[in-house]
């Protein structure tokens, strides 16, 4: 037999499904003009996958589950795979997380997560205590989404990796940031970005109508440090020459980012994030600055580690001035490298506090 649902569990089911399918509801009504600046036009076919998650058998069981402790059903984490429709047959992979807070939270509040080079959509779900940063924000009530650029994981790959670069990643994302305006009725969505990611990430934040503030880490500018892209001369040669534009990075190619790291966060990076990545992400041939961060047009936030030898010291300071109208708030964070959020615990613990302050104070 069936378990009975309690009262609390079919009035949450009723809730939840309700309101997943007026979102739905409502964000057709914003793409076909209500509010034209919600630009959702192109999704008016696609279905939302909470909509089935809320309706499921798996939905029900999990609160059945936590039956007896409301917090508990607020702070079950949620994960979910999207399909966004990119137009002929492309399409992008993108993950969310969410708890049934961040439904209750209002105005709603979203997060799309940038990583670098050699990272898939998985790189901010780091299954260890103080490095699940889509967990941590979900559990703070954020829609929090990640994303696989073209010619990564499980998004489209063009035939040759050259051409996964900027010009047709950023569109790709853009789409992605009115996706998540659509379906979960958020005015303007918050950016963190690093590495790669953050050489992006400007151009969205160009659109002050749609994004909320950037947040940049892990960033090269102007000047390169002494372990730069390009300084090594063999892997370098070796992008440059690969015939099918993709790059194939083992996981010990992690390490010297792994400053501290416990075994968890070791074991993670080899097994999920080890893989081919396409050519131009690594931009070994590239003319500085590749982007101009001057466009941006939101409240921006740049962390650099002291101990980074990946851009020259003044280079955070360079990108802070120059960064939008009136510059970025520059933090720098004592003992910590290239890539902060994945080194040592205390580094990690200190790099989200900065994060956490910035985005929800």
């Amino acid at each position: 037999m069936r378990p009975q649902m309690t009262v609390m569990t079919q009035a949450l089911v009723g809730l939840f499904v309700f309101v997943a399918f007026a979102a739905g509801a409502e964000g057709y009504a914003l793409a076909k003009g209500t509010d034209p600046a919600a630009d959702g036009k192109g999704f008016e076919g696609v279905v939302d996958p909470a909509q089935a998650y809320f309706a499921s058998a798996e939905f029900r069981r999990m609160l059945n589950t936590q039956e007896g402790s409301f917090e508990k059903v607020l702070d079950t984490v949620i994960t979910l795979e999207h399909n966004i429709p990119l137009g002929a047959g492309r399409k992008l992979r993108v993950q969310e997380q969410f708890t049934l807070r961040s439904w209750l939270r209002w105005p709603h509040r979203g997060i799309l997560m940038m990583g670098s080079s050699a990272f898939n959509r998985k790189t901010f779900s780091i299954p260890a205590k103080g490095y699940n940063a889509t967990e941590m924000f979900a559990k703070r009530g954020f829609f929090v989404f990640t994303v696989d650029y073209i010619g990564i994981g499980e998004s489209f790959k063009p035939e040759h990796g050259n051409d996964a670069n900027r010009d047709v990643i950023i569109p790709a994302l853009r789409k992605v940031i009115r996706y998540i305006r659509f379906f979960r009725l958020i005015s303007k969505v918050d950016i963190l970005a690093e590495g790669y990611g953050s050489t992006m990430a400007p151009d969205l934040a160009a659109d002050a109508h749609r994004v909320r503030s950037l947040l940049m880490s892990s960033t090269i500018y102007l000047l390169v440090g002494p372990n730069g892209p390009g300084t090594n001369p063999g892997f370098a040669e070796f992008v440059l020459s690969d015939q099918d534009g993709y790059i194939p990075i083992p996981g010990e190619a992690y390490l010297p980012f792994l400053t501290g790291a416990p075994q968890g966060v070791i074991d993670f990076h080899f097994e999920e994030q080890a893989g081919e990545y396409p050519a131009p992400l690594f931009g070994v041939d590239a003319v500085f600055p590749i982007f101009d961060p001057g466009v941006a047009r939101v409240p921006g936030l740049i962390i650099y580690g002291l101990l980074d030898t990946q851009a020259d010291p003044q280079d955070p300071f360079l990108l802070a001035e120059d960064y939008g109208t009136d510059g970025a708030e520059l933090i720098l964070l004592e003992g910590a490298g290239h890539a902060p959020r994945v080194e040592s615990p205390e580094v990690a613990s200190r790099f989200w506090a900065e994060v956490l302050a910035f985005f929800d104070p």
